[in-house]
């Protein structure tokens, strides 16, 4: 399927959905999530949606938190700012927001950077990151979509995008942390189970539904 009909699919599957509605998009690192919530995002205003991006990447919590023993069982607890990112959805579907937020700036680790949120009570929200389906937090979304993606590639896609920044050490952290948090997340949360919508992205320009 190419993404214009994919696009075109959910579309005609959310639009019958209480307003506003949340749009999860869900996978591991490196799975594509960002570039296909943006390239959804332009779809649905394309064809007159007001629309919202949040990345879930903003609501992490400090390294002291989310990294305390460096384990991934550490991380798959205690990533997330749960609470904090819940309060926003909560707002959100209560009624139209306007809202600014003092969020998580991930390379200094402190708390620097500034987001505002802008919704009315039609808008579709799209939320996009890692663990969305967990289970403080997998009842705030309306519809779900899980983008999946072998390991080999998740891999091949860190040494392309990662390596060129951060060195070749980045690769460990792949192996050490970020495959084994996602496989808990998948043991324990089975995320494809709950999705709406499952997308073999594995090519990103030829994504196929498998679910």
């Amino acid at each position: 399927m190419d993404n214009f009909s994919l696009y075109s699919y959910i579309e005609s599957n959310v639009a019958a959905l209480k307003k506003p509605t949340i749009i999860g998009i869900n996978g591991a690192v490196t799975s594509g999530k960002t570039m296909f919530s943006q390239m959804l995002e332009q779809y649905l205003k394309d064809i007159g949606y007001h629309t919202q991006i949040i990345q879930i990447d903003d609501f992490h919590n400090p390294r002291s938190i989310r990294m305390k023993d460096n384990s991934p069982e550490c991380y798959f607890y205690n990533a997330i700012d749960t609470q904090k990112f819940g309060e926003l959805i909560t707002d959100i579907k209560h009624g139209p927001v306007d809202k600014t937020m003092t969020l998580l700036n991930m390379g200094t680790d402190t708390y620097s950077d500034s987001k505002v949120y802008t919704t009315t009570i039609n808008t579709l929200v799209i939320v996009e990151g890692v663990l969305l389906y967990s289970p403080s937090i997998s009842h705030l979304f309306d519809y779900k979509i899980f983008l999946d993606v072998d390991y080999d590639e998740i891999l091949r896609r860190g040494k392309e995008r990662d390596v060129p920044l951060y060195g070749e050490g980045i690769l460990q952290q792949y192996i050490d942390l970020y495959i084994p948090v996602q496989k808990i997340y998948e043991n324990q949360c089975f995320p494809k189970k709950q999705s709406d919508l499952v997308i073999n992205n594995n090519n990103v320009h030829e994504p196929m539904i498998i679910k």
